[in-house]
């Protein structure tokens, strides 16, 4: 299952160049690397969760150290209960993979999150945003990154690649350079332009102030040896931009 359905109908032609490769990027990962996203799942799990309050609760106080074990009283209880158990253990095992990465540096954390999408299938924007970046630079953008947003000064939980089009290093202050890659939402396009349909279609996921202002937060860049981003070229020779 695909984290991703497109709202868009992304077109390659009539854009400026980087706009068709960060576009083209969003498709690179998304074909490559098919997986569930949790948080696009969140939504319906809470919808079930709120539809089943009381099981729900039964698999809360589920307990088998404690002696609380799961009883059902028939088949549709055990498939609720199977879903919120399904859930549990994907987030699960999401966070386990992220706690490891903050130890990783570098190549490594490229490995660790590819590892991440091939293996388990499992992955939400961070995965996404940083196999993005990972692209970018095997294909000769050295200034692509990874952000986290804010809206005014709250931070907003969602992660995008981001690079500015004349080679600068980006910051926390995007300009009429910014180009935003968010596989996970599905898009590519100039910051502002991603700000907007942020602000029309990203409410049900994460919260924000529906009248604030977008902005980047928490930039961080993996830096690649010469002989390191050789290495990714030959070894996901897919990921490589056609010439």
């Amino acid at each position: 299952m695909n984290s991703v359905q497109n709202n868009f109908n992304t077109s390659f032609t009539g854009r400026c160049s980087h706009i068709k490769t960060a576009q083209n990027v969003c498709h690179l990962v998304n074909v490559n690397f098919p997986h569930i996203s949790t948080t696009r799942l969140e939504p319906l799990v809470e919808h079930v969760r709120r539809e089943n309050v009381d099981l729900y609760q039964r698999f809360l106080d589920y307990n088998p150290a404690k002696g609380n074990f799961l009883k059902f009283n028939n088949s549709f209880e055990k498939k609720i209960i199977g879903i919120f158990i399904w859930y549990r253990n994907m987030v699960e095992r999401l966070n386990y993979a992220r706690s490891n990465d903050y130890f990783i540096k570098d190549l490594g954390k490229y490995f660790s999150v590819l590892s991440q999408l091939r293996c388990y299938q499992l992955g939400n924007c961070y995965e996404t945003a940083k196999i993005s970046e990972m692209i970018m630079k095997m294909n000769g953008y050295k200034n692509a990154c990874v952000a986290y947003l804010k809206c005014d000064e709250s931070p907003v939980d969602h992660v995008v690649c981001v690079f500015n089009r004349d080679g600068s290093n980006v910051d926390k202050i995007i300009n009429n350079k910014t180009i935003i890659i968010d596989p996970w939402f599905g898009c590519a396009d100039f910051a502002n332009n991603m700000f907007k349909k942020y602000k029309n279609m990203l409410s049900e996921y994460f919260y924000f102030q529906p009248n604030g202002k977008f902005n980047l937060r928490n930039i961080e860049s993996t830096q690649l040896t010469k002989e390191e981003n050789d290495l990714l070229k030959q070894k996901y020779q897919e990921l490589n931009f056609k010439r």
